[in-house]
Formats: structure tokens, sequence, C-alpha cells
């Protein structure tokens, strides 16, 4: 058998001082779980998503580079580098690559908190999920490694860890849990502070929008053109659809929305459940929903490029 290059095994010593990720490779609906730590980890308490419980990342030639920061708002490009030395996600990623014409692969990637013991970490305290993509390109950049490169997001980002732009606005999922951390069914003495319970009044499929008659969240607050910018509109069956825009109708009749989606759900006297939205700046993170604390983004930086424009007094 062959030696491997001798860049994995530098890998190989480094990788005890570098941050420890969990990959679930995803090829078809069967999941290989790896990780970049030098031993196998024991998670707990993990999600079924993620696989069984407890279930173990076998140990593995296995890294993601993230690439660099960006001012752009486009995604940032994941490439996920696997050693195809051995192994049955190995072997299976080789052969899907040179034979297979029809073939989904994802890759969930997870950073673990592992402080020497790696037999039995659990899932909320030690593990969060940077990215779920999917994969949408392959190639060899050097003996033995594939390199497989990652698309869009794959699934809802809510709980996601972001991936950070240096831009004023906040980068978290709105309502996520880890990060956000706002509960979108909170109360204040009985009255809903960020969702009403409707029922839509009409329907207009072919430009996905919908109209409601309330005017006021039950808090008593007014609803504004703003309100549900960004936010969520649950249909029949729980079926969660993004609401891109809204605005005022004529004479207090209500609000307009225009969703991202649709249902053949949405009719007519459906009832639905509106969360408001957030514009992600922090004087409505910190005014609106008083969330200071959990700001995830850069609200002082400056506006122009420094470098480009020079400095103004």
């Amino acid at each position: 058998m062959r030696d491997l290059p001798l860049s994995f095994e530098a890998r190989d010593r480094a990788s005890v001082h570098e941050p420890a990720y969990g990959y679930v490779i995803d090829v078809n609906g069967t999941k290989y779980h790896l990780t970049s730590f030098d031993r196998d980890v024991i998670v707990n308490n993990g999600p079924a998503e993620v696989g069984s419980d407890p279930q173990t990342f076998t140990a593995a030639q296995i890294w993601h580079a993230p690439g660099e920061q960006s001012l752009e708002f486009g995604d940032r490009e994941i490439t996920v580098n696997l050693g195809l030395a051995q192994g049955a996600a190995a072997d299976d990623l080789r052969a899907l690559v040179f034979t297979s014409a029809k073939t989904s692969v994802s890759i969930r990637i997870i950073r673990m908190q592992i402080d020497g013991d790696a037999s039995g970490i659990d899932w909320d305290g030690n593990c969060y999920l940077e990215a779920h993509r999917r994969v949408v390109g392959y190639s060899f950049p050097k003996e033995f490694v594939l390199r497989m490169a990652l698309g869009a997001t794959s699934e809802s980002s809510t709980g996601l860890i972001p991936v950070y732009r240096y831009v004023a606005t906040c980068q978290a999922p709105l309502y996520g849990a880890r990060m956000c951390g706002i509960d979108r069914d909170a109360e204040d003495t009985g009255n809903k502070l960020y969702r009403i319970d409707t029922t839509l009044t009409a329907v207009a499929r072919p430009g996905r929008r919908v109209d409601v008659a309330d005017t006021l969240m039950e808090t008593g607050a007014a609803i504004t053109a703003e309100t549900f910018d960004g936010g969520i509109l649950v249909a029949p069956g729980s079926v969660e659809i993004g609401i891109l825009g809204s605005q005022l109708l004529g004479g207090g009749a209500g609000v307009r929305l225009h969703l991202a989606d649709w249902l053949p759900a949405l009719s007519v006297s459906a009832a639905v459940t509106l969360y408001r939205g957030c514009n992600r700046t922090l004087v409505v993170c910190d005014g609106d929903f008083n969330n200071r604390d959990n700001f995830r983004g850069f609200p002082f930086i400056p506006r122009e490029n420094m470098a480009i424009h020079g400095v103004t007094p």
C-alpha cells in the first residue's frame, strides 16, 4: 500500500491544535460520519437528522476551507476535502464521482468543542451546526484528495451559525435559538409579542400575495408597512413561508403580504399565523426586540471602503 503524502502527515500532527469539526456526508440517504479530530468522537443527544444517539464520528483525513471574509453579500465558497486512502465514505464518493450521473450529496459541517475527552460529548453544549449544503462540484487537486464544492444552503437556516460578513446588519437567523435567541411565541401579560393568529381575507396566487384585515398586534402596537417584512407566515399544515415584503391597504383595511412561496391551502378564510420580521438593524433589534446583546453585525463600521474613497475628516 502506498504511503500518504507528507501534507497529510503534517495535518495529523497539527490536528490536536486545530478546531475539531464533524462532517455528516449524506449520499442518496446513506450517512457517513467523519471528524477532523485525531481520534473518533462520540456525540450524545444529537438530532435525528444528524444520526443515531449516540453517534460515532470516525477520525478521517477530512477538512474544509470556508473562504475569506468578504464585504460581498453572496455566500462564501466552502470546499470540503477528503482523503481517499481508505474507508467506506471514500469508496462510495470515489464511485459516484466516476460512475454516477444523478447522485444527491449533501454535507453538514459541525463545529465541536472537545476538552480532551472525545468519548462522549453532548450535542447541545458542545456542537454547533455551521452549514448544511449540497455538493455541486468535484475536483482532484492532488493525489488521494477529493475536493467537493458546496452550493447554496440546503435547509432552513434556523439555528445555524451564520456566515459572518463585515456588514452593519445582523447576520443571525431571526428567531434562531442559538444566535438570535428570541422566542417567537413569547408573551407579555397574555399577549403575544411577535405573532398574530388571523385569517386570510384575499389571495392572489399569480403574484403570491395574501391580505389580512388586522391593523394591530396583540399588544396593541400598530401594524406598519415594515412589521412583517422578512417575517414568517405559518400556513395550514404548519408549513412556514417567508414574507418578502408587505404594504398597508388603503382605508385601514389591513395589510398585504408578498410571499416567497405558495401553497394550495392558502385560500380565503384560511387560518394562518404571522410572525413579525426584522430589518436586521441595531435600532430595530434593540428597540423592538430588546435583543441588543445578541446583535450579530458590525453597526459602526465605515459605510465606504476607505482604501478606495479615502478618509473623510
